[in-house]
């Protein structure tokens, strides 16, 4: 309804040179680039440029909170049934679309 867009590309025949993820925000324009979870810079705005050698991606904290859902029986997932069930049916959209 405001006009927002969102465009997701998954390809896996593209150069190991270039930045495996990438994200574009653009907005009244300015531009935010994040560049595969490593660095992320403005355009358009003053915007403290971000550096890492790491690209952390939450892998380690899933896996601490599945471990500790299954250890400690908290009964509690990591993630809620629901969502994953809303994941998968807008997975499928995707596909039909």
């Amino acid at each position: 309804a405001d006009g927002s867009l969102c465009v997701i590309d998954y390809f896996a025949c593209g150069s190991n040179e270039f930045p495996k993820e990438n994200m574009d925000i653009h907005f009244d324009q300015k531009t935010i680039r994040l560049n595969d979870y490593k660095s992320m810079e403005g355009f358009g705005l003053k915007l403290l440029e971000l550096r890492s050698q790491d690209s952390k991606k939450g892998h380690l904290e899933e896996l601490i909170q599945l471990h500790q859902s299954l250890t400690y029986s908290s009964g509690i997932w990591p993630i809620p049934l629901e969502d994953i069930i809303q994941t998968t049916k807008a997975t499928f959209l995707i596909t039909e679309s």
